[in-house]
């Protein structure tokens, strides 16, 4: 039986003018893409492609909050121009990322990020492996939301370690891998959960407050999408592989979503 293994894939593409990023993983699949002027963000969109909860569709497109954001090498610049708690988690991210090479000019960037799960439990030891372009980047051993290995890394939780990276760590590419790894790591913990045994978001509460879906007054309405989680397991092959062939040079247009009328 092999070990369950999560993953995420996260492709981002520049071209003048405009940058485009991708995600997926399990239970995600997003895409952003922007327009700039080379100072600010002149439009952007957010697509929710394979969600876990009805709402997240909408919630994908509150990117929008960040026209007028100046571009920026900082992929966490976002938190500070608009409120987090208050957007798609997956969709935020990607769009600071993609600021940030729409800032850095990087023609391509690709991260793949594996944490193996023996025990399928969310605060077991598990050690992340994140790929930059198909090289080894970063690796982190982590235990109940600590990291226990390698240095400079040790010892810091994953609530501080991008704070302490933004200080500390000189080379923007280092700086963003950890910000990366940190949400890929908080993240893997769904593959230990079965959300189709969920009838909304509400139900768990783990995550309540974090994002625009789970905020209170919402969770209970935002349903579940019952199949929307897939097991990349045995291979990353498939992920984001129809980038290949609707959008070859990565900046074409957003797959269609895979469902259009959920079973709740």
């Amino acid at each position: 039986m092999p070990v369950p293994v999560y993953r995420r894939r996260i492709r981002i593409v520049t071209a003048a003018g405009r940058a485009r990023a991708d995600i997926e993983d399990d239970a995600h699949r997003y895409g952003v893409a922007l327009l700039h002027d080379g100072s600010k963000v002149t439009a952007i969109r957010g697509e929710g492609l394979r969600t876990p909860w009805t709402l997240c569709i909408d919630a994908a497109k509150l990117v929008e909050r960040l026209i007028g954001m100046p571009l920026t090498s900082d992929p966490a610049a976002i938190y500070k121009y608009t409120d987090g708690r208050f957007q798609c988690t997956h969709a935020f991210d990607v769009a600071g990322l993609a600021i940030a090479h729409a800032f850095r000019g990087t023609p391509r960037r690709q991260y793949d990020i594996d944490v193996p799960y023996p025990v399928l439990e969310p605060n077991a030891r598990k050690t992340l492996t994140l790929l930059r372009d198909g090289e080894l980047a970063l690796q982190w051993t982590v235990e109940a939301g600590n990291i226990i290995s390698p240095a400079p890394y040790a010892g810091h939780s994953l609530a501080d370690v991008v704070r302490w990276a933004k200080k500390n760590l000189t080379n923007p590419d280092d700086y963003e891998a950890v910000v990366v790894a940190r949400r890929a790591t908080h993240i893997s913990g769904v593959k230990t959960q079965d959300l189709d045994s969920r009838i909304s978001a509400a139900v768990g509460g783990q995550s309540m407050g974090r994002c625009w879906v789970f905020q209170p007054e919402r969770a209970a309405a935002a349903w579940r999408i019952k199949g929307n989680t897939r097991d990349f397991t045995p291979s990353a092959q498939p992920m984001l592989s129809d980038l290949e062939t609707i959008a070859p040079d990565g900046l074409g247009p957003m797959p269609a979503p895979e469902i259009v009328k959920p079973e709740v």
